[in-house]
């Protein structure tokens, strides 16, 4: 598909572009971008729960996990 439109934008005499049609190939770049990278394979580490066979042998030993907590607080007792 990519490569039908360059072909066809690459036929057409070049003209000056608005700041509007500017911007709206930015827009157009970033989001093939975000879509590339999203639907890249991504580490074990960041799919979510994975197996220990997912995962390469001692992967998570050599890997320092982040990781919240939910404690409730101390309350604060006023002198």
């Amino acid at each position: 598909e990519e490569e039908e439109e360059m072909k066809q934008n690459d036929s057409k005499p070049a003209k000056p572009l608005t700041k509007s049609s500017k911007q709206t190939q930015r827009l157009l770049q970033q989001t093939k971008e975000l879509e590339r990278e999203m639907l890249a394979e991504k580490p074990w580490h960041m799919i979510g729960e994975a197996k220990g066979t997912a995962r390469p042998t001692n992967s998570l030993v050599e890997s320092t996990p982040q990781f919240e907590t939910a404690t409730k607080a101390a309350p604060i007792i006023p002198p």
